[in-house]
């Protein structure tokens, strides 16, 4: 199974769904066709499986973040921080690319990736801003929003211009700072400052 999501990954993320074909892919993980077709009946099946493995990593890795018990100015700043990182490698850029590209023909693909993707990570995030909010920590009366609104923070511009390859990818030390500068919007508009966070 594992040999199958990773030839699939790499010829989705190099030729495109519509180019990737399910023959190159069988081919490239060592097995057959119809060992392939055993385990998923279309390529669109198997293209979501393969959307489902990655996120599932991405989601346990923000997951610990969430859970720490540290400040909420902390766990934001590397929580916005994996968010950052994770949206510019250039394996998700291709990922979306591919996704883009193939959403006018299979637009349940791009439905189907928002709700693995995007929608999960935010609503574990609203999960962890209304606990606290339950603190006292933060006064936010739409935690889905909140979890929506400091995604756009924390990205900013980057993903537009890494999709249409106008500026380089911010270094380091930009990428620290913009996280920096979101947080403490973040914060500005929901901490309640008179009440110490707890995670």
């Amino acid at each position: 199974m594992d040999k199958i999501l990773s030839a699939a990954a790499e010829l989705f993320l190099q030729e495109g769904f519509d180019r990737a074909s399910v023959a190159s892919i069988a081919k490239l993980a060592g097995a057959s066709k119809e060992t392939l077709y055993s385990r998923f009946s279309t390529k669109e099946e198997l293209f979501e499986a393969v959307i489902a493995r990655k996120t599932d990593i991405l989601l346990q890795q923000f997951s610990r973040v969430l859970v720490q018990k540290q400040s909420v100015e902390s766990v934001l700043k590397m929580y916005g921080s994996n968010l950052l990182d994770f949206m510019l490698l250039p394996e998700m850029q291709r990922l979306n690319r591919t996704l883009i590209s193939a959403a006018p023909q299979f637009p349940e693909l791009a439905g189907k990736f928002w709700r693995l993707c995007p929608q999960r990570e935010q609503d574990q995030l609203a999960e962890y801003l209304k606990l606290q909010v339950d603190c006292g920590a933060l006064k936010l009366t739409d935690t889905a929003k909140g979890a929506e609104l400091f995604f756009s923070l924390c990205l900013g511009q980057f993903l537009s211009h890494a999709y249409l390859l106008v500026r380089k990818p911010p270094n380091a030390a930009e990428r620290k700072r913009h996280i920096r500068t979101a947080v403490d919007m973040f914060l500005a508009a929901y901490a309640n400052r008179q009440v110490k966070s707890m995670a």
